[in-house]
């Protein structure tokens, strides 16, 4: 019988992770991203995501970017005509990919991330017969005009915006952000997810 309380603690932690994980699975989701719907982004995301670096053309190498991360990253092998590579850089153990139509952001598949997300913004998917997500919006910073129910500057969710589509590979977790002119379907971006190595 296990009674020292770091041993409690210990068994406890794993309990929650696989709790934490078995809700992911049995929701057809992924074991290390699990979406929280929320209806208003909390306060704490927004001072921090001010704090973020500013873009700028950075090009690092590929093995620059795994030296920094410390995982192999994976890349798509079919992209749309006419979207370029604009920027590839690490930052805070990510990779980031970025093309003129979609951004791609992968980080090592070691723990469990819980983004944020609109209500009922989250859609099962399948790349390569595995499980996905697909995500319908992103979070809107508005304005200030007089008709708006929310207070100026707060986020709020947009489905009409920047779907996202995250899956699994190799032990990485892979975001396709589609952005841009192109305006990227979810069968465009489970095109590009499908043709990862």
């Amino acid at each position: 019988m296990i009674t020292h309380p770091t041993k409690l603690a210990i068994v406890f932690t794993g309990i929650l992770i696989f709790a934490v994980i078995g809700v992911a699975w049995a929701q057809g989701g992924l074991p290390h991203v699990v979406p929280q719907q929320v209806n208003q982004i909390p306060s704490q995301l927004l001072q921090s995501s001010n704090e973020r670096q500013a873009p700028g053309q950075r090009l690092m190498s590929i093995s620059e970017i795994e030296n920094i991360t410390g995982f192999r990253l994976v890349l798509p092998k079919v992209l749309p005509e006419d979207c370029s590579l604009n920027e590839r850089f690490a930052q805070y153990q990510h990779a980031f990919l970025i093309y003129d139509c979609v951004t791609i952001m992968e980080w090592k598949a070691d723990g469990v991330s819980q983004p944020f997300v609109g209500q009922d913004s989250v859609e099962n998917a399948t790349v390569n017969s595995k499980p996905a997500l697909y995500i319908n919006g992103a979070w809107k910073t508005r304005g200030t005009s007089a008709n708006q129910s929310t207070t100026p500057g707060q986020p709020v969710w947009d489905s009409s915006i920047l779907p996202s589509l995250i899956f699994e590979t190799n032990n990485v977790v892979v975001q396709l952000d589609a952005w841009g002119q192109q305006k990227l379907s979810k069968e465009d971006l489970l095109k590009i997810a499908e043709s990862f190595e």
